[in-house]
């Protein structure tokens, strides 16, 4: 058993251990700006829920609640926690060269202008693809309901 664990230990560690990229990818991700697209990302897949809490409580419940997921956000999602998670990622996608490559553009004028637009883009981009899909959520909605409805027969049907 104890030869079992340590050779899966021995696999699994290696994934997840610190490479000689991981500075150089931590550079790259802090020069790509996504400590910003990370929070946007956040708040945006938070959005659709607070128009929820409006719709149904007001923009006084809305604004509540609003609150209360940026303070889980800034309590929990802590930059100096985060930054390794994503640098692991980077330094597992790409090469020590194509990091030093990617850096090299982020750190010119026109990474630097993509890097700091590219949250505004994304999100810009979200509210249109919302807007573009809206009409069709509630066909969606519907067939959803309709699966998980009939799921739950088939389950309820199987526990008698």
């Amino acid at each position: 058993m104890k030869l079992y664990l340590l050779a899966l230990l021995s696999v699994a560690i290696p994934a997840f251990a610190d490479t000689p990229a991981l500075p150089l990818a931590e550079q790259v991700v802090e020069a790509a700006g996504v400590k910003a697209s990370v929070e946007a990302s956040f708040m945006q897949g938070m959005e659709s829920a607070m128009q929820q809490f409006r719709q149904n409580g007001g923009e006084e419940l809305a604004t509540t609640a609003s609150e209360i997921v940026r303070k889980f956000y800034v309590e929990n999602f802590k930059w100096e926690d985060v930054r390794p998670i994503f640098g692991q990622s980077y330094s597992a996608e790409y090469s020590e060269s194509e990091l030093k490559e990617l850096l090299a553009f982020f750190q010119s004028p026109i990474g630097k202008k993509m890097a700091e637009k590219s949250t505004k883009l994304g999100s810009s981009t979200a509210v249109l693809m919302r807007e573009k899909l809206k009409d069709k959520m509630p066909k969606l909605q519907s067939e959803l309901i309709s699966a998980v409805r009939a799921h739950m027969d088939k389950v309820q049907k199987g526990a008698k």
